[in-house]
């Protein structure tokens, strides 16, 4: 039996779309999904939507990521401390569904063990504007990875960032995620980590999630200065 393994969709249901299409036509049947199903990207109902149908029609497996940890937190903490149009937690906002962390895939050897990361179907980095995902086959007692990168259409997810309004709930956030999908060169994690580093060195202390937008603006224009995104 061979599995598809699907990482860090991130709401991407055009090229999880693709995907799926790809792994169906070499005849699997069966899917690891790896977390983080929506949170960056518009229309998450849609991206979930395919995921229960693909839970009843195949042999599906399910874990949460940290996506999914900050939600179910969100829930349990009394829906305290998160805003809308803002960078940090707009996103997750407007998502609000509790539904490889990395987002690079690669193979490497530790303690004797092999490890493999399926990469991100929704926002890959280092890809080549290209979905990735992972198919293991199984033949006999052993399994043999074969790692996948598939185009699809990039523009159109882009367009959706502001034709769904998703770039005003989180502006600093989609900005990078936008560069994210083109160039796939800086994660939304590294913007991040910028903008808490100004927010603590200007007011002493920096808590995710309050971090003012005026810290996100500083961290984009900083990193992605010479990436020619309007900011």
């Amino acid at each position: 039996m061979d599995f598809a393994v699907l990482s860090d969709i991130h709401g991407n249901y055009i090229a999880l779309e693709k995907c799926v299409e790809y792994a169906l036509s070499r005849g699997v049947k069966a899917f690891a999904f790896l977390g983080d199903y929506v949170g960056e990207l518009a229309y998450p109902e849609k991206t979930m939507k395919m995921i229960f149908e693909m839970a009843e029609k195949y042999n599906c497996y399910f874990i949460r990521g940290n996506k999914e940890d900050y939600w179910i937190d969100y829930y349990n903490n009394g829906e305290l401390g998160w805003k809308d149009k803002d960078s940090t937690t707009g996103s997750l906002l407007y998502s609000m569904i509790v539904c490889g962390h990395t987002h690079i895939q690669t193979k490497f050897e530790i303690n004797g063990k092999t490890v493999l990361n399926a990469g991100s179907v929704g926002v890959p980095l280092f890809s080549n504007r290209k979905s990735q995902f992972l198919i293991l086959h199984q033949t006999g007692k052993q399994w043999k990875e074969e790692f996948i990168s598939i185009e699809y259409d990039v523009e159109k997810v882009i367009e959706e960032l502001h034709t769904s309004g998703l770039n005003k709930h989180a502006p600093y956030w989609c900005i990078v995620t936008e560069n994210l999908l083109r160039n796939g060169n800086i994660s939304p994690g590294t913007v991040l980590k910028r903008a808490m580093a100004l927010c603590k060195a200007e007011t002493g202390t920096c808590i995710w999630p309050d971090i003012p937008e005026q810290y996100w603006r500083q961290a984009v224009e900083e990193i992605l200065v010479n990436k020619q995104i309007k900011v």
